[in-house]
């Protein structure tokens, strides 16, 4: 089996500087039943600006109506600019 990928806020920087806004690897640990009822939970993990920009990591994980941990992500983003 393959490793999990993850996107370290320090990976995303050099690749937003490249110009990608986001990246969302994910992980499925167990498979989603059609009809189930699935509820996404995540976290803010870290904030830092670069360059006068807004970055984020995420840390996302999909639970079914069992409580089990289904799915899970690191995901790192760019927010966008407050205007006043």
């Amino acid at each position: 089996m393959a490793a999990a990928m993850t996107t370290t806020l320090d990976e995303f920087e050099t690749e937003y500087r490249k110009g990608i806004g986001y990246r969302m690897p994910a992980r499925v640990r167990h498979p989603n039943v059609v009809g189930a009822t699935n509820t996404v939970f995540g976290k803010v993990a870290r904030k830092t600006t670069v360059d006068g920009e807004n970055l984020v990591e995420l840390e996302v994980y999909n639970e079914n109506q069992a409580g089990l941990a289904t799915a899970e992500s690191t995901i790192a983003a760019a927010l966008g600019r407050r205007t006043a």
